[in-house]
Order: C-alpha cells, then sequence, then structure tokens
C-alpha cells in the first residue's frame, strides 16, 4: 500500500467517526428538546401529575452546614496539632498568637487551632491585602506544601 492510500483510508474513517458522533449528538439534542417540551406542556397544565417535593427544609440544611462546617475545622485542628512539622509549628505559633485559645490555657486545643485557622481564612478572603492575611497566607502556603509533599511517596 503506498502512503497515499493509508492517508486516503485513514481520513475517510475519521471523516466516518466525526459523522457519526455528529449524528449521535443531534439525536441526543432532539431527545432533550422533546423531553423539555413534554416538561414545559405538564407544567402549563392545571391537572398536572407533578408535585414539588421538599427534600430538605432550611433547617436541615443549615444544620447540615453547621456540622460540615464544624467536621472542616475539626479535621483541620486535628491535622495541624499531630503535624510536627516546622511549618506547622510555625502556623500553631502564628494562630494562637492572633487569635488565642478561649480559655486561659497555654496550649491551642485542635478545635482551637481550627477555629483561629479558620478566622484568618475569613480575613483572607475578605481583605487579602492586608498584612495579617498575607502572613497567614505564606505560612499556610508553606504548611500545604509540606502536607502535600508527605501524601506523595
Amino acid at each position: 500500500m503506498s502512503l497515499l492510500t493509508i492517508v486516503l483510508i485513514v481520513v475517510v474513517i475519521a471523516v466516518a467517526v466525526v459523522a457519526l458522533q455528529w449524528r449521535r449528538a443531534q439525536r441526543r439534542m432532539a431527545q432533550a428538546r422533546a423531553q423539555a417540551a413534554w416538561l414545559n406542556r405538564e407544567l402549563e397544565r392545571t391537572d398536572s401529575q407533578l408535585e414539588a417535593v421538599e427534600i430538605w427544609s432550611d433547617e436541615q440544611i443549615e444544620r447540615n452546614d453547621r456540622e460540615l462546617g464544624h467536621s472542616i475545622l475539626e479535621r483541620v485542628g486535628r491535622d495541624l496539632a499531630a503535624d510536627e512539622s516546622p511549618e506547622a509549628g510555625r502556623l500553631r505559633v502564628f494562630l494562637a498568637k492572633v487569635h488565642p485559645p478561649s480559655t486561659n490555657k497555654e496550649q491551642s486545643t485542635p478545635e482551637d487551632l481550627g477555629r483561629a485557622w479558620f478566622a484568618c481564612l475569613q480575613i483572607l478572603d475578605k481583605d487579602p491585602a492586608s498584612e495579617l492575611a498575607q502572613l497567614f497566607k505564606a505560612l499556610n502556603d508553606a504548611w500545604t506544601a509540606t502536607r502535600e509533599g508527605q501524601a506523595q511517596p
């Protein structure tokens, strides 16, 4: 077989594949349009079979958000408290100075560390140009980099 024949066969196969994919996409679009039209007709009917169902109440959503937030703070605090790297130590000292523990004890609990970390994260989000935000970002990025380095073998 000559090179021209091989190129011609490859081009024909490529065109066939593209045509097949285009046809499938057109078929899916037609099905989506048909389903959208059905849904619009169903919603316009007064005797519609569709009904709205509340999956979660506002209270459940808020409770789940609080639980998720608490678990994130707890995890960050535990990870930071357990990490013995110099970067983690610097970040712990910084967080203790910026956001002292809630009680009169010398050492921060993981919950205190998580709360302080999140408070600094909020400051970083609201005022990224501030000196506090810049320092937190540098320390947190250094700690994150060491954690990512430990996760990779």
